[in-house]
């Protein structure tokens, strides 16, 4: 299960409706969590190592139990580098432990909403998300796996600090979350600064999913919470919800304004883009990002129709780590593959 979930261009979660799905794209819960008899991955000897990861394992028929649902577990040395790149891309895994699998391990809940990993720079972190606008489904889930593993595993868990990370700043509830947004009319109208102001007065932090030159491409940013210690969950995420809600409102608006002062220019940028990319015969990853952001703003204004899952399945298939398993060995250029593969993509979510 685990090898076709990362290779899989959608994955089952990313079918569930959605609340403001052509803003809001995902919302995401990481805990991070060790075993108290046990020194940090970072510090751990092999053979503690293999004790952490055999714990682990032998914990998740509770949690296939308690959870009513299925994980498999595999160790990241069972897969090729590029299926680790591909859950790297999908962040089942952090990327950097895409060259040091060993006494590393990957559990993978079958609709691939939750994951587990083992031995990254805690012993276990639990990452959850939900599709759009979904914080609390996502919490719920990590919340869930977190109460199955405890009974099983003994925690490192201090009275005053709460639980003890190998980063000192997720010391407490160990709890991150973030929701990932895609703001293009935000972007033209230069208001990000004013929203990043905003945002950072409430202990969150706000950036560009992807940058390059010390620019943001692809208009996609994540909103997710900096302070841990002396703060509960549920405080960082009804904190968050409202923040989202703010940002989502000033997105529809600045959309409005555009469509209202520059509707032909508007207009012709967005096909303009969705021409290039429907034709183009090299198409760079930077190049794919930014033109991807015009076609998802042109399906939400209604200038494409496209099917529902459309940018999703685009953003998928545009990433390096799939364009080098697709590419199978072909001498093709990246950019040549890449434009061949968004096409035929294309091509497929059209109306």
């Amino acid at each position: 299960m685990i090898k076709e979930m990362v290779g899989a261009v959608l994955l089952p979660w990313q079918h569930d409706p959605t609340m403001d799905g052509d803003i809001v794209l995902d919302s995401r819960v990481r805990l991070a969590r060790n075993i108290k008899q046990h020194l940090f991955p970072a510090r751990a000897s092999a053979e503690e190592l293999q004790a952490v990861t055999a714990e682990v394992s032998k914990s998740l028929p509770q949690l296939d139990a308690a959870c009513r649902c299925g994980f498999e577990y595999t160790a990241l040395e069972n897969l090729t580098r590029r299926e680790r790149e591909l859950a790297a891309a999908k962040r089942f895994i952090s990327g950097a432990f895409v060259d040091e699998p060993e006494n590393r391990g990957l559990a993978i809940r079958e609709d691939g909403a939750a994951a587990l990993m083992v031995n990254g720079a805690d012993h276990l972190v639990i990452r959850t998300v939900g599709n759009g606008f979904a914080l609390h489904k996502a919490a719920y889930d990590a919340f869930r796996i977190d109460d199955a593993l405890e009974e099983k595993l003994d925690f490192a868990f201090h009275e005053d600090f709460g639980y003890l990370t190998s980063v000192p700043s997720l010391t407490g509830t160990g709890f991150s979350t973030g929701v990932t947004l895609h703001l293009p009319a935000l972007a033209a109208m230069n208001r990000l600064r004013r929203i990043t102001q905003d945002i950072t007065k409430f202990g969150f932090v706000f950036g560009g999913l992807y940058s390059s030159r010390n620019m943001y491409v692809g208009n996609i940013f994540q909103i997710s919470n900096q302070v841990m210690l002396g703060v509960t969950e549920k405080d960082i995420i009804s904190r968050l919800e409202e923040i989202v809600t703010h940002v989502v409102k000033e997105e529809r608006e600045c959309r409005t304004l555009l469509l209202k002062n520059e509707p032909d220019t508007l207009h012709d940028r967005l096909m303009r883009s969705y021409g290039l990319l429907s034709q183009a015969w090299l198409v760079d990853y930077e190049e794919a990002l930014s033109l991807l952001s015009d076609v998802q703003l042109a399906a939400a204004l209604g200038y494409l129709s496209l099917r529902t899952h459309a940018y999703a399945a685009l953003m998928s298939v545009s990433e390096p780590a799939y364009i080098h398993v697709a590419g199978g060995g072909v001498l093709d250029t990246e950019e040549k593959v890449r434009a061949r593969i968004l096409q035929h993509t294309l091509r497929e979510y059209l109306l």
